[in-house]
């Protein structure tokens, strides 16, 4: 890793850290109005600044890892995001305890150019420690402005506990030809509900079916073998049918 990666990834920790902090300290009272309302705005206004300011870092970041990639592909460059990464990991955290102000700021980097991957894995973390919240933001990505590709995988979380909104979108991500490429994250997501019995994800699994992807297939094959296993008749002709 080169010097000049190095500072830029102090640089990024340091504005994580403020961001942290901002968020951790920041009183009641600054949201709901009283003697601490001018102090609850200059807050807000450093919030905004600091979110600018990650962005800039998450944008030299992808040029780094850009230069990395070409002068020496894979190995341990995909570690210039992990300060991000772990920065929205823990917002995301902070969201699905119901801290509004972390969630806030999630929706906000959403909508950054190169903050919106992490933040939608925040919301993705969020929705998984049950925020209802994140996860309507996530099955609606068009509304939202976000990638689908980046939406499917975030769910996960939400979907493995059993949040049916996000199970019946996964489960929609399988019927639609043109995610082709995402039936794989979305066979992993649904593999565990269906396997706990839940009906649409194994109605998503099912739609799997016969798919030319040995991944896909094997993750299909998991669920339903489950599903099965529990009492599943749906699941159980499946598995029957492809001599499982």
């Amino acid at each position: 890793m080169t010097t000049q990666l190095k500072i830029s990834l102090g640089a990024t920790a340091a504005v994580v850290l403020a961001i942290i902090v901002i968020i951790a300290v920041r009183r009641p009272d600054e949201r709901n109005g009283g003697e601490h309302q001018t102090a609850g705005a200059a807050r807000t206004r450093g919030e905004a600044s600091l979110l600018r300011e990650l962005d800039l870092q998450a944008e030299a970041a992808f040029k780094q890892f850009n230069e990395l990639e070409r002068s020496s592909p894979g190995g341990t460059n995909h570690q210039v995001f992990d300060k991000i990464n772990e920065a929205f990991n823990e917002l995301g955290h902070k969201a699905g305890t119901g801290d509004e102000k972390a969630f806030q700021t999630l929706v906000e980097a959403a909508g950054m150019k190169y903050l919106q991957g992490p933040a939608t894995v925040g919301l993705g973390v969020a929705a998984g420690d049950g925020s209802e919240k994140a996860v309507e933001i996530l099955v609606e990505p068009k509304k939202n402005d976000l990638l689908l590709s980046s939406v499917v995988g975030a769910l996960r979380p939400a979907a493995e506990k059993g949040d049916t909104k996000a199970i019946k979108f996964l489960s929609g991500v399988t019927q639609d030809g043109s995610a082709r490429a995402l039936w794989f994250m979305a066979a992993s997501a649904l593999a565990k509900p269906a396997g706990a019995g839940n009906e649409e994800a194994i109605t998503g699994l099912i739609n799997l079916l016969g798919v030319e992807s040995k991944g896909v297939q094997q993750q299909v094959k998991t669920g339903l073998k489950q599903a099965a296993l529990i009492g599943n008749a749906r699941a159980q002709a499946a598995v029957d049918k492809m001599g499982w």
